[in-house]
């Protein structure tokens, strides 16, 4: 079966004609990225035809958003690319590739071309299907090992016996910064370790793994390598392969004892032995079926009774209503968004809120709200895991579809724009700069709001801007309530002309909205009044409103000139990006900074605060103003100021300071934009002394990275570096530096080679397998490590000769 996603109808009916005669193959055709989404998580296909400029997906790379889920194997993708002006066909095959395509096709198609590829990728995937399935009848690992495993074809070879996967079911605590997931595994090997999680755990460059085993706790640093959805499970449930980094010797004790008991008992033996010794041990529930752990089975063993313990009604909207409930698994009152009664009733509505939800979840951003959990609780478990009043469940009387979220103490910005000083420019800059992160960072990640306004941004006591709601809930598709057109939940009085008027909305139809909120901070009064919603719409079609600077003659002719472009009824001339917008508003704040004192004296009071400062959100707060300085002067004639400065900011004390007080989940994002301003040589060399006192895996990973992207364009001296460092260290650094160095031209990774450990190596060769290189180095690379002295490890000279034959190196 193939899927066709296209929005241009002729494109879209062309293809399907063609692939359904030519191929006498089943075909469906979607016209945009969430019927697509929905298609896939519904069917099973061999391949997909993919315009990745589909209308309703903006801001990221979509191919690469597939392969996060589909391996390139079990979904291959042909990357549709329309042939029209001003687009760089060139780039845009790179593009496509780069991002995991498997092959490229131009719009419109050569017929008889397109076909004859088409049957290609076709009998690729029937013909590995056919393979997988003889593996799995040969081996007694998890049936999805073709799909989780990325070194799969390579394991066709058959598995040595001290890496062969060993399957078992073990409760493992996946704990993630501070928070921890109840998951399961699959199987284990010395490398790697595949679980079962019921929730959409963050993907990050590292985590940790506990085992509970027979009254012992075991450690592992682990990496995720792949994820994918569960056949056949609900909706919230994965399976993620992570990588060992690092494990103590008991590890490699537990599993030989294992493969000894497999070996004489088989595996009905080694599942008795586990379920005796394991202290997690599944429990069945009343059906006699496994209960796991997770947001859809919250299990009550573990916390001693239902999990989520009501307190109070925060909220009620047009889908949702909002509680205020006690998580016992979190120890913390969270809130709890339910999906309203009527849209429980329809499939998109539920699918669709889900998907935002689990969208919403992978954001880790100060300024946005954090989602916990997403899920479902059908009625017949209602007291098992909700200790809610009865009037609760006769509201939700079938299931209820939740997510769980930060609840914040605070005010909303309606309350707190009520005090006259808040309206103050040194007091609202601030504030709008938070909302315009926020802006920037979800639009970079593909999710527009929809429906910013003041009751839609906190303020916490400690002066925290959070904008909470973040492409939730906003927008369901319920066809029996709204006859099959989109239903999009706004408050008139801030959204665009756009958005009311039913049309294709991207970051920009938020960029009107935060316009909107900004005019009414400053003025107290909106720009389009009205009482009814055809009044508000007829205000802004008029295009005119009370001007900023006739209202206020106190507020800069800067801050007026952006939130006028803001508030532009054409979208092209607002600005393109959020993260113009935010740079825009950060060159404000640093004139505002300037005419209250000198260069010098400014810069010296950040310092002296940022130095000063012991509350970890303040100290977030110094590093963001450090952060505008920085961006506001950078772009200064007196190049001889500007290093100055950046000699200021790199004192080794003071960047000791900085790092240790903002090493933390919350403020990790902003140290990444202090060190790419900063840009500073000297900043590198502080950063990888602090990395080598470092204990804790995610912490290196993190200071890796800052001194890569101080590191600028100089790396082969951070290569260089890297030599020195133990067979435990230089991985993490070797990842980071791979992340950044890929696009350079210079044979950066040939220094690496010369690194004697087996594990940096190893990961190496991982790296250049996956990343684009130049073709010399590579050879470069796998020749020293088969033909010369470069290696003592034989299991790295394998893999160095199998890759050679991947990619056809002649050899001597």
């Amino acid at each position: 079966m193939i899927l066709i996603a296209e929005s241009h109808p002729e494109h879209r009916n062309h293809v399907q004609d063609l692939v359904s005669t030519g191929l006498k193959a089943e075909v469906h055709a979607v016209e945009n990225a969430r019927k697509m989404i929905a298609s896939l998580k519904e069917n099973h296909y061999d391949l997909l035809l993919l315009n990745a400029n589909l209308p309703d997906y903006r801001g990221s790379n979509l191919v690469k958003k597939l392969r996060e889920k589909y391996s390139i194997l079990r979904l291959p993708i042909i990357a549709m690319i329309r042939m029209d002006a001003g687009v760089d066909h060139h780039q845009a095959v790179l593009t496509a590739l780069h991002s995991g395509a498997n092959d490229c096709l131009f719009l419109p198609l050569d017929d008889e071309m397109a076909l004859a590829r088409i049957q290609n990728l076709v009998h690729i995937r029937q013909e590995f299907t056919v393979l997988a399935q003889r593996h799995r009848m040969e081996e007694s690992s998890d049936t999805s090992l073709d799909i989780t495993d990325p070194d799969f074809m390579h394991s066709f070879s058959g598995f040595s016996h001290t890496d062969a996967p060993i399957p078992c079911d073990l409760a493992v605590q996946t704990i993630i910064g501070p928070t921890s997931y109840t998951t399961r595994t699959k199987w284990i090997n010395n490398n790697q370790v595949l679980v079962v999680a019921y929730e959409n755990l963050p993907s990050v460059s590292s985590c940790r793994l506990k085992l509970e085993f027979d009254g012992a706790e075991i450690d592992l640093e682990v990496r995720e390598a792949h994820r994918e959805d569960v056949e056949g499970g609900d909706e919230n449930t994965f399976k993620i392969n992570y990588r060992v980094i690092d494990a103590p010797p008991m590890f490699d004790a537990l599993l030989r004892d294992f493969r000894r008991i497999l070996k004489d008992k088989g595996r009905e033996g080694l599942s008795a032995f586990l379920m005796s010794k394991s202290n997690l041990a599944a429990q069945p529930d009343e059906a006699g079926m496994t209960l796991h752990f997770g947001s859809n089975n919250v299990t009550a063993d573990l916390i001693g009774g239902a999990r989520y313990q009501y307190e109070g009604h925060l909220g009620e909207g047009a889908f949702a209503s909002v509680y205020l409930v006690k998580d016992h698994a979190l120890k913390r009152s969270i809130a709890m968004k339910v999906l309203n009664q009527r849209m429980t009733r329809s499939k998109d509505a539920r699918v669709n809120f889900l998907y935002e939800a689990q969208t919403a979840a992978q954001f880790h951003h100060p300024n946005i709200a954090f989602v916990y959990e997403v899920g479902e609780i059908r009625d017949t478990q209602y007291q098992k895991h909700l200790d809610f009043p009865p009037e609760i469940f006769k509201k939700h009387p079938e299931r209820i579809i939740y997510l769980t979220m930060q609840f914040i103490e605070g005010t909303t910005l309606t309350d707190w724009m009520i005090l006259e000083e808040h309206r103050e420019e040194e007091a609202a800059l601030p504030v709008l700069i938070d909302i315009a992160k926020a802006m920037a960072f979800a639009h970079e990640k593909g999710v527009i709001h929809r429906d910013i306004k003041p009751d839609n941004i906190m303020i916490t006591p400690e002066g925290q801007v959070i904008v909470t709601d973040f492409g939730i809930a906003n927008r369901i598709e319920a066809p029996k309530e709204s006859g099959g057109q989109n239903v999009i939940t706004c408050t008139p009085r801030y959204a665009s002309p756009e958005q009311l008027f039913g049309e294709d909305m991207d970051g920009r139809s938020d960029m009107y909205s935060f316009g909107t909120v900004a005019y009414e901070l400053l003025t107290g009064q909106t720009p389009f009044p009205g009482r009814t919603i055809e009044e508000v719409i007829a205000a802004k079609y008029k295009r005119s409103y009370p001007p900023i600077d006739g209202l206020r003659g106190d507020i800069s002719k800067e801050l007026v000139t952006i939130i006028n472009r803001c508030l532009e009824f054409e979208t092209s001339k607002r600005f393109p990006n959020a993260a113009d917008l935010l740079a825009e508003l950060l060159k404000v704040q640093g004139a505002a900074q300037e005419s209250n004192g000198s260069l010098e004296s400014t810069l010296t009071d950040l310092i002296d605060q940022a130095i000063m400062v012991s509350d970890g959100k303040q100290a977030g707060i110094i590093l963001a103003r450090l952060v505008a300085f920085l961006n506001t002067h950078k772009t200064k004639d007196d190049v001889s100021h500007i290093n100055e400065i950046k000699t200021k900011l790199s004192e080794p004390s003071l960047l000791q300071v900085l790092i240790e007080k903002n090493l933390t989940n919350h403020n990790q994002q902003m140290l990444y934009e202090f060190f790419i301003e900063l840009q500073s040589t000297r900043a590198v060399l502080e950063i990888l002394n602090l990395f080598q006192k470092e204990r804790e895996t995610w912490k290196k990973s993190v200071l890796a990275e800052l001194a890569v992207v101080s590191a600028g364009r100089d790396l082969e001296p951070l290569a260089v570096f890297g030599l020195e460092l133990t067979d435990r260290d230089a991985p993490i650094l070797l990842r980071a530096f791979a992340e950044v160095a890929s696009q350079t031209k210079e044979q950066v990774f040939l220094v690496w080679a010369n690194h004697k450990g087996l594990d940096t190596q190893r990961q190496l060769l991982k790296i250049i397998r996956t990343i684009s290189r130049p073709r010399e180095e590579i050879d470069k690379i796998l020749e020293y490590f088969v033909y010369r002295e470069g290696t003592a490890h034989m299991r790295v000279r394998q893999e160095a000769m199998d890759l050679m034959r991947e990619i056809g190196h002649p050899g001597k």
